[in-house]
């Protein structure tokens, strides 16, 4: 019995600790765990000599680290017009459409990147990227992520039929094609808000 409420406690523990580093929706990093891991990783790279290390030899660029900010525009629209379940399931769409493309990116660097991805609250999404790469690289990253939110609707029917048999939609029925493109156009759109920062 003592055993097996060691084992209970330390289930627990594990447990509060994954809800306090994740966000329960969408499985990304939390506020808190992304500004972490963001502080680490800024000591950690002023702690890193320029001319060491086997990145530092096989790439001719410093290790650097960008940070992007992401959010759905006219969201409470979409919640207000479809309800809040249905603007649950856009969250979940975003943050899985921003892993996939985190997945590409890397894959295409042969793992010399790393990739964070961050929900702290409400529609906004944060990503985090360290490369031995130029500015302009960055911003080409910061762009592909962009284009995988912006270049169709969300949730597509595929991504909608993914969410179903995660569970949770219960028996939501999605907007109609034509009504759900409206939506998504308000909040993907290109326009003046997609900005670059310096």
């Amino acid at each position: 019995e003592i055993l097996s409420g060691l084992v209970g406690s330390e289930m627990c523990i594990r447990d509060s600790a994954y809800k306090v580093s994740y966000n329960s929706l969408t499985q990304l990093l939390s506020r808190e765990e992304f500004r972490d891991r963001l502080e680490k990783k800024i000591k950690e790279s002023k702690n890193l000599p320029k001319d060491s290390g086997a990145e530092a030899q096989e790439s001719s660029f410093a290790r650097s680290l960008a940070v992007v900010a992401l959010d759905i525009d006219h969201f409470k629209q979409v919640n207000d017009t479809w309800g809040h379940l249905y603007g649950d399931q856009v969250l979940r769409a975003f943050a899985q459409r921003l892993e996939n493309c985190a997945k590409k990116i890397i894959q295409t660097e042969d793992g010399d990147i790393e990739i964070l991805l961050a929900h702290p609250s409400g529609e906004e999404f944060v990503i985090l990227i360290l490369a031995n790469a130029l500015r302009e690289q960055f911003f080409s990253w910061a762009d592909e992520f962009r284009k995988e939110i912006s270049d169709s609707l969300m949730p597509s029917e595929i991504e909608w039929a993914m969410l179903s048999k995660d569970g949770g939609t219960g028996s939501l029925i999605p907007p109609p094609l034509k009504e759900r493109a409206v939506t998504c156009l308000l909040y993907t759109s290109p326009s003046p808000r997609d900005q670059r920062g310096s």
